[in-house]
């Protein structure tokens, strides 16, 4: 890695990438006297750029976090990756959130919002108001009691028809019981026993 000239004043701003918009970046910004770092793998370029433009420069890849952390990512009031390589991690106190985690967050929000969507979509051709479709479902799936309007704190579900409750206990049992286990019971390969294998001797 390579460490270069720095000065001090204003937004500490660190730029991944010395490419042309990289380096227009870097011309634009010095003029108003932020605290810029410059990260590139070139070590040539960074070094052009840095006695160029007075600001720090270094060495390395981007997506590296010692070369972050040496380029003061925590102190960083702008982070601008502009190297079409570059990784941007999601971190959570501190810590770098695993590609697992963060896909299966995602799968779980999708799937949420996918169920909420069609149990509206279905109490919809009950022709209620849609407060009371809308809290009625947001009350079911996430297991906080009354919903508002025909469903409030006074009032009961039992105005729905059969299919509504229907649907209404799925959410429930959804919300309760988790989402995917739920939803593994309508999928036929579950039900079927697994064949053990029996070695011969």
């Amino acid at each position: 890695m390579g460490l270069f000239s720095k000065k001090t004043h204003g937004f500490n701003i660190i730029i991944v990438g010395c490419g042309k918009v990289g380096i227009s970046l870097v011309e634009s910004l010095s003029k108003e006297n932020h605290d810029i770092t410059v990260i590139d793998v070139n070590h040539e370029i960074v070094q052009k750029v840095a006695e160029t433009y007075d600001v720090l420069g270094i060495t390395g890849n981007g997506s590296s976090y010692s070369v972050q952390i040496e380029a003061g990512i925590r102190d960083a009031d702008i982070i601008s990756y502009l190297h079409p390589r570059s990784v941007k991690k999601i971190k959570m106190e501190g810590k770098i959130v695993e590609h697992e985690t963060i896909r299966a967050t995602n799968v779980y929000l999708v799937t949420f919002i996918l169920i909420f969507v069609v149990s509206l979509f279905l109490l919809s051709f009950e022709n209620h108001d849609m407060i009371t479709n809308f809290t009625s479902v947001a009350a079911t799936i996430n297991n906080i009691g009354p919903g508002l309007n025909m469903t409030g704190p006074v009032r009961n579900f039992g105005f729905f028809s059969n299919f509504s409750k229907y649907v209404l206990m799925f959410d429930m049992l959804a919300g309760r019981l988790e989402l995917f286990p739920i939803l593994l019971l309508f999928c036929p390969s579950v039900w079927k026993p697994k064949k053990s294998k029996k070695t011969e001797i």
